[in-house]
């Protein structure tokens, strides 16, 4: 994996988010969640060297040839201005947010990262995935994972009528959703998920080892020491107490997004 070299200006950071589902669980309530967003990405404008959106910023989203999903005009926006300004944005595909074909790329200027991604900074690594199918359990999700991200697959369903296509995509997402709340997990088992990842990058630091390891997708804002001297930052959700992921002299660090 070639690693990606941003070069630091003065007191600048890097800024990490992940987990907006924008679009759930419904239209009032997801704009406010994005124009959040939007007000946070003004409020770092003048500090950012790099934006790291690391999978599932929205719930949904299916690209087609000449087609995209309505709404989200705030935040495409939003992301326009800071690629305009020379502000480098990672777009990291997540598991709802993984069917693209060169929008993203094309109209707002974001780099779109397939998997993970290692990047140097301020003299230090860090390696950054949104954190789907990493770890040695959900062996199920793993070759569920493997099915969505088959471009042959992606071809055949993008034949569907875009009105259905994304209907269906939208019931098969919320029907997951559905699902893990219904399970109402309790903290062990968000423990033992967060353990996953944890267990994933040390296998991995034993190989390659970096200073930082960033993800999402659990859902659960924490921070965890990783044998071999590295750190693990899961960065949360914004449904509840949005966080982001701050990389400056000090390392990466969590801050709580001011509401």
């Amino acid at each position: 994996m070639k690693t990606v070299d941003i070069k630091h200006r003065g007191n600048n950071s890097i800024y990490f988010v992940s987990d907006l589902h924008l679009g759930l669980p419904d239209t009032k309530t997801s704009h406010n969640r994005e124009r959040l967003f939007v007000q946070w990405l003004s409020s770092i404008e003048s500090q950012c060297d790099a934006l790291c959106i690391v999978g599932d910023l929205f719930d949904v989203w299916l690209e087609y040839k000449r087609v995209v999903p309505r709404g989200h005009v705030r935040v495409l926006g939003a992301l326009a201005r800071l690629t305009d300004k020379g502000i480098p944005i990672y777009f990291f595909k997540g598991n709802h947010d993984a069917w693209l074909r060169g929008y993203l790329e094309e109209e707002i200027g974001a780099i779109v990262i397939d998997d993970n991604q290692v990047f140097s900074y301020r003299e230090r690594l860090a390696f950054v995935a949104h954190g789907d199918g990493k770890g040695p359990e959900d062996m199920g999700y793993k070759r569920l994972k493997k099915v969505f991200r088959n471009p042959f697959l992606f071809r055949l369903f993008s034949l569907i009528h875009p009105n259905l296509g994304l209907r269906i995509a939208t019931r098969f997402s919320r029907g997951s959703r559905a699902k893990q709340e219904h399970l109402r997990l309790s903290p062990k088992t968000v423990e033992r998920r967060i353990h996953w990842h944890v267990q994933y990058c040390e296998r991995r630091q034993k190989e390659f080892p970096v200073d930082f390891y960033v993800m999402g997708h659990h859902h659960y804002s924490t921070t965890k020491p990783i044998a071999g001297g590295a750190s693990y930052i899961n960065l949360g959700t914004w449904f509840d107490k949005p966080f982001c992921g701050v990389w400056n002299d000090d390392g990466i660090v969590l801050r709580p997004i001011v509401q």
